[in-house]
Parts: C-alpha cells; structure tokens; sequence
C-alpha cells in the first residue's frame, strides 16, 4: 500500500469518527452499572486476546502467560457472577 492511500484511508476513518461523535453527542451517557455488570466480559475477552496474542508470536510454551490468563479468566468468571447477582436494574 502507498503511502497516500494510507493517509486517505487515515483520513476517512478519522472524518468518519468525528462525524459519529458529532451525531451522537447528546445520547445518555453510559452509567456505572452497565459497566459493572460486563467487567468480567470484559476481563475474559482481555484474557482470550492475551492467549490469541501468545498463540500468534510462538509463546504457547510459556507457563507464566498461560497461568496469567488462566487466573484472568478465573477472575471474570467470578466477577461476572457476582456483579449480575448484586447489581440489579
């Protein structure tokens, strides 16, 4: 790829951001219980992109990565349980 189509491309998805910022500007804002209640989504699919990652650049081997997002993995599953069980709409 040239380099001015890269910064075509940079370019459009930048105009194309700002325009739907612009739109929706005036929405509700996102509250904190919304974002409590998919913490633990949000930590197992970190811990899903750290194993992709691991599996992509040959580190599958390592035990520290592996048991990381084990323990990762544990934890959202755990947070995701508690958070939906407390948090009620």
């Amino acid at each position: 790829m040239q380099i001015s189509n890269f910064k075509q491309i940079i370019f459009i998805v930048g105009e194309l951001c700002f325009n739907l910022w612009h739109e929706n500007k005036n929405i509700k804002s996102i509250d904190m219980k919304g974002l409590l209640k998919n913490l633990g989504l949000f930590i197992i699919i970190l811990s899903a992109i750290i194993l992709m990652i691991a599996y992509f650049t040959g580190n599958v081997n390592n035990n520290f990565v592996l048991g990381c997002t084990l323990c990762l993995g544990i934890i959202g599953l755990v947070t995701h349980i508690f958070f939906n069980k407390r948090i009620t709409d």
